[in-house]
């Protein structure tokens, strides 16, 4: 049985039994929504990405006894959540950022419920461009991800504009095709484009 091949039920089933297959699994379907959730609470994708570890380390740490998978996730964005919280207490320069957060946070856990939800949507378009054709991927990421200009990918990749503006239409049209039933996603993705102008993009977090 490999890592890909297993399921959400062999996951919490591997993770009860102390089988370390199940931290692999939980690297590759949770780690980076993990990391989209810290950064945004925290500002800073490098604490981002330890916070994410961190969590994963803690739940293999207290394994045992998890019924379900989104009880799995659950723990995972508590570990999460707390330790954002923790590191920005810590930061005195990102003191005013944490109290904004907070005064966010404290009324209703909405607000925290909100940038899961925003996370694991960011992270099934992640999945989706990553099964684009390999080239039309990366193109995506450029123009809409990182926000660089069609000239600015085409000199990047060694490709002409024209190409550059066709891989990014065909890239967009197969995934409204993906997506086709699946409005919170279809949204979100339409999101990143309005987001986008001809020249430059902001980075959507």
């Amino acid at each position: 049985m490999i890592v890909n091949a297993l399921s959400e039920y062999d996951c919490v089933r591997l993770l009860n039994s102390g089988d370390p297959r199940a931290v692999g699994y939980l690297m590759d379907h949770c780690f980076r929504a993990l990391c989209l959730f810290s950064e945004k609470i925290t500002g800073d994708a490098i604490s981002a990405q330890d916070i994410a570890e961190e969590s994963i380390i803690k739940l293999w740490e207290n394994r045992g006894g998890f019924t379900s998978f989104p009880a799995v996730k659950k723990f995972l964005y508590l570990c999460a959540r707390n330790a954002c919280f923790s590191e920005l207490k810590l930061g005195g320069r990102r003191e005013k950022r944490h109290d904004e957060y907070t005064r966010r946070q404290e009324p209703a856990e909405g607000f925290v419920l909100n940038e899961i939800i925003r996370a694991e949507v960011m992270d099934e378009i992640y999945t989706a461009i990553e099964q684009l054709p390999e080239k039309m991927g990366l193109v995506f990421k450029l123009a809409f991800l990182e926000g660089l200009s069609n000239g600015e990918i085409a000199a990047h990749l060694t490709l002409s504009v024209h190409t550059v503006k066709n891989q990014k239409s065909r890239a967009l049209e197969l995934l409204r095709l993906q997506f086709r039933g699946r409005e919170h996603l279809l949204s979100m993705l339409l999101m990143l484009v309005a987001l986008s102008s001809p020249e430059k993009n902001i980075m959507v977090h």
